[in-house]
């Protein structure tokens, strides 16, 4: 049997390889900004920031925007196609944009070089305290601005909540965290993340999360049915099957093993992450299909807010709104023409403005519900 199967298992292979190679290739180079410039942090790292100069016609005379993205991501999360490119849309209001990349994307290099163990040394406290403070000053240089605001999806708004506690909210204009948990008990009862609990301790001994080229090799299966494979990243309605692949393929990052502890821990051991630090205006987005994020974990960063104005908004919750999933909020022609608007309205101008969910400010309570 063996003399046959084996041909056979090596034909499949090399079959399986090239079609994942060809997809790759069809997808063409990942998405970039109009400039790339590095960044050194305090403890020698050089990170890489994206920048998309704003539209020269139309000005916004704003403070630059950073994005910030999640988990296992890197810029390439906010532009997986040309219709569904938020950054690119804020730069298009007039805006500058700055999309950042942390040490746990493989353009960084740590300070003793690429092939060292030091690549996978850190944790999530580190991106916290160490490149947020190089990112964020580093913009302010290059721009002049005395100030900038931060978008972040996913980690990308916790650690800006955790930046604001270490270094105050001096240096910030206004904080949006899109799809960011600051509960996590919810993660439990996602298959299969509530299996993770008896391998925790294993997943810690490891160096690195491996699941790049996994999502390399799985991207002919992606072709055919990709649903299963995004099962955490979309709700499968807003991004297309182009956007679904290019994410595998541009997107996803391996990182330090640490950094998904840092959530498996709180997820059994029920600590919140806090929102009260932020001083500036803060914005809460969500979306009622994310599986990551959902509502109820989303919710309470308003709810905990001491911000001078702050506003929570998950769509789905109010008329006619689309149902996001994770990477669909931040990156999908429906993210364009939906997101984008509430991310301008309350970016801009003196007085934040939310179209819609619910607004508080520091000096009265929480206004009504507005449709």
């Amino acid at each position: 049997m063996l003399s046959w199967l084996l041909p056979a298992a090596a034909a499949v292979a090399v079959v399986w390889i090239a079609a994942a190679g060809g997809i790759g290739a069809a997808l063409g180079r990942r998405p970039e900004g109009d400039e790339r410039h590095p960044v050194v942090t305090s403890d020698g790292w050089t990170l890489t920031l994206h920048r998309l100069r704003p539209a020269s016609a139309v000005p916004a005379d704003e403070p630059p925007i950073i994005l910030g993205h999640g988990l296992m991501m890197n810029a390439a999360c906010w532009s997986l196609s040309p219709k569904g490119d938020v950054a690119r849309s804020l730069a298009a209001q007039g805006f500058d944009v700055w999309i950042a990349e942390y040490r746990s994307t493989d353009s960084a290099l740590p300070p003793d070089g690429d092939d060292t163990p030091g690549r996978w040394d850190y944790e999530l406290e580190d991106i916290a305290r160490c490149d947020l403070p190089a990112i964020i000053d580093a913009v302010r240089a290059l721009t002049g601005a005395a100030r900038v605001s931060w978008v972040g999806h996913s980690m990308g708004g916790i650690v800006i909540y955790r930046y604001t506690a270490q270094y105050g909210s001096d240096a910030l204009h206004r904080v949006v965290t899109m799809g960011t948990p600051v509960r996590f008990g919810h993660l439990a009862k996602v298959p299969p993340l509530g299996l993770i609990k008896p391998v925790t301790a294993t997943l810690r001994a490891l160096r690195s999360t491996s699941l790049r080229g996994l999502a390399q090799f799985g991207l002919p299966a992606m072709a055919v049915h990709a649903q299963p494979f995004v099962y955490f990243a979309s709700n499968g309605e807003f991004n297309t099957r182009r956007e679904q692949l290019t994410l595998a393929r541009h997107a996803v990052q391996d990182n330090a093993a640490r950094i998904p502890s840092w959530f498996f821990d709180r997820m059994q051991s029920g600590e919140p992450q806090s929102s009260a630090s932020v001083g500036v205006p803060l914005l809460v987005l969500g979306g009622t299909r994310d599986r990551l994020a959902p509502p109820s974990a989303v919710h309470p960063a308003f709810v905990d807010a001491r911000a001078p104005v702050a506003g929570v908004k998950v769509y789905g919750e109010g008329v006619d709104e689309p149902t996001f999933g994770h990477a669909d909020l931040i990156s999908s022609e429906a993210a364009v023409r939906v997101v984008v608007p509430d991310l301008v309205a309350w970016l801009a101008g003196a007085d934040p403005e939310l179209r819609g969910g619910r607004v508080k400010r520091s000096e009265g309570p929480s206004a009504p519900l507005e449709q």
